[in-house]
């Protein structure tokens, strides 16, 4: 689903959004900060949109890793696909997309992985862009903090 128009939120819910926002943030900064110094933290490999979406469904599994097995390079051009997020019941992969991959080689990349997981693991994938995930926490806070 993609709205084209913004979502205004109150003072009160704004004040909510960029607390959200910050929390977001911070594990991506601090693993920004300590890569300066040779250190990088395995459980703080997503950025912030990432961060956003888990707080909106907490329940998938993140970083989800499907190998093509024994001649799965020869066959599909890749030996493994790493997933944002993965739903196991619905067989859903999420990929929570930035503004890089509107645009070529992300985009042929992105397509190639989509047939694969299709293909080789019966999945489908669900892309969605940041400003969608944006979207999507805003209409949370909208949900459950009142407007004042």
């Amino acid at each position: 689903m993609i709205i084209t128009k913004d979502i205004e939120l109150s003072p009160k819910q704004q004040e909510a959004y960029e607390y959200i926002k910050w929390e977001g943030l911070m594990p991506t900064m601090m693993n920004c900060g300590l890569a300066l110094f040779g250190y990088k933290d395995p459980m703080v490999s997503n950025g912030m949109y990432e961060q956003f979406f888990h707080i909106l469904y907490p329940k998938l599994e993140q970083q989800v890793v499907f190998g093509t097995g024994k001649g799965g390079y020869k066959k599909y051009g890749v030996k493994k696909i790493t997933a944002d997020f993965y739903d196991p019941d619905e067989k859903i992969v999420y990929e929570i997309d930035g503004p890089e991959h509107k645009y070529g080689r992300h985009k042929l990349t992105d397509k190639r992985r989509d047939l694969v997981l299709g293909l080789a693991f019966n999945i489908t994938t669900v892309r969605i862009t940041n400003e969608e995930v944006e979207r999507m926490i805003k209409r949370r806070i909208k949900e459950v903090v009142p407007s004042e």
